[in-house]
């Protein structure tokens, strides 16, 4: 059975809900960053974080040019691999035996990422409480405020 979907397929509903006031991300501080990663024309998200009662998690792998897979869906896992655990103090996502995001401190204005890893997905993207590696650019203890995306990705794949 194909689970690929069309980009007008997916579930786009977190553009209707706020942003945590701030999210750290592997030791950096994200201040209304309303996108962790997005493509280049700003059609995909791999990783989309919102705030509520529990963190709001969406989470989609591209499985070749203009198709994608939905994992997660506003904190519910969407496939069979996928395994989502949260509660309103944190959320763990997992895919097969890979842990793709760990999360806690949520008060619903604050939430702290401290395990990121997207390589299962294809996405060089990763970290822990102390450092976040995107591609080959390391970041620790910085602070992005007021911008669209912390990385855009190309649309060339």
């Amino acid at each position: 059975m194909d689970i690929s979907k069309e980009m007008s397929e997916i579930n786009l509903s977190y553009y209707d809900l706020g942003l945590y006031e701030e999210l750290v991300l592997c030791s950096n501080y994200l201040k209304n960053v309303s996108h962790i990663i997005k493509s280049e024309q700003g059609l995909w998200s791999p990783l989309v974080i919102r705030a509520g009662k529990i963190p709001r998690v969406w989470l989609t792998a591209q499985a070749e040019k203009g198709k994608f897979v939905e994992i997660v869906k506003d904190s519910t896992s969407q496939i069979l691999e996928s395994n989502v655990q949260c509660s309103e103090s944190g959320i763990q996502v997992s895919l097969g035996k890979n842990v793709i995001l760990e999360a806690g401190n949520n008060d619903g204005k604050h939430l702290e990422i401290y395990k990121l890893d997207l390589r299962s997905i294809g996405l060089n993207v990763y970290g822990d409480h102390k450092e976040l590696v995107l591609g080959n650019a390391n970041f620790k203890k910085g602070t992005f405020q007021n911008v669209y995306s912390l990385m855009a990705l190309s649309d060339e794949n």
